[in-house]
C-alpha cells in the first residue's frame, strides 16, 4: 500500500478511490485487533518477568535466610564446652548483628572485657 500509485492513479480513475476506501475499512476493522494482540503478548510479557522476578525473590530468601541450628545435648557434652563459652557463642549466633564487637558483648553478657577476650581465645 505504502509503495503503491493509488494516490496518483485516484486522479484519472474514480475507482480507484473504491479501492483506497476498502484498504482503509480493512485497516480500521483489523486496527482494533491488531492494537489487542500487542497490548496481550505485552502483559504477557510483564506477568512473565514478575513471575521471574517472584522466583529469583524466593531463591534470594532461601539463600540469604539462616537456618535454625539444634544444637543436641549429646554434642555438646562431648565437646565440654564451659557455661561462659556456651553463653558467648549464644550470644553471637543469636545476635541481629553479623560482626560482634567485644564491648558489644561484655554489655549483652555482664561480663568485663578481658574475660570475653580471654574465652575468645
Amino acid at each position: 500500500m505504502i509503495s503503491s500509485n493509488l494516490l496518483e492513479s485516484s486522479k484519472n480513475d474514480l475507482h480507484d478511490y473504491f479501492v483506497i476506501t476498502g484498504f482503509c475499512i480493512i485497516s480500521a476493522i483489523f486496527a482494533t485487533n491488531f492494537i489487542d494482540s500487542i497490548a496481550k503478548k505485552v502483559m504477557n510479557q510483564i506477568r512473565g518477568v514478575k513471575d521471574d522476578l517472584e522466583n529469583v525473590k524466593s531463591d534470594l530468601d532461601e539463600s540469604t535466610t539462616e537456618t535454625d541450628i539444634q544444637i543436641r545435648n549429646d554434642l555438646v557434652d562431648k565437646t565440654h564446652i564451659e557455661t561462659e563459652e556456651s553463653e558467648l557463642l549464644f550470644a553471637i549466633y543469636n545476635s541481629k548483628y553479623t560482626y560482634r564487637s567485644i564491648t558489644g558483648l561484655s554489655k549483652e553478657l555482664g561480663d568485663d572485657k578481658e574475660t570475653i577476650k580471654y574465652i575468645l581465645k
